[in-house]
């Protein structure tokens, strides 16, 4: 998610469970682990996400991930 949050960067997020187009999340995928994405498009199971990074491919981005996975919505990084 470079450059908006970095590798050992401390997140701190809101679990309110409202979440908007172009949010940074962080989610907990089966077939991943934690990753922090960019939200591209929402609907009222899923999200679809994106990354910041366009040097690098994700494969968990530009699939619809369902939102019981969402940890929280990250509200700041500190590095």
């Amino acid at each position: 998610m470079l450059p908006c949050v970095a590798s050992g960067d401390v997140i701190i997020t809101t679990s309110s469970g409202q979440v908007a187009m172009g949010d940074v999340v962080v989610m907990a995928l089966p077939d991943y682990g934690l990753v922090v994405k960019r939200v591209r498009q929402v609907t009222e199971h899923w999200l679809e996400l994106a990354s910041d990074n366009r040097e690098t491919f994700s494969s968990c981005c530009g699939s619809r991930q369902a939102k019981v996975y969402l940890v929280g919505t990250v509200v700041f990084s500190v590095d």
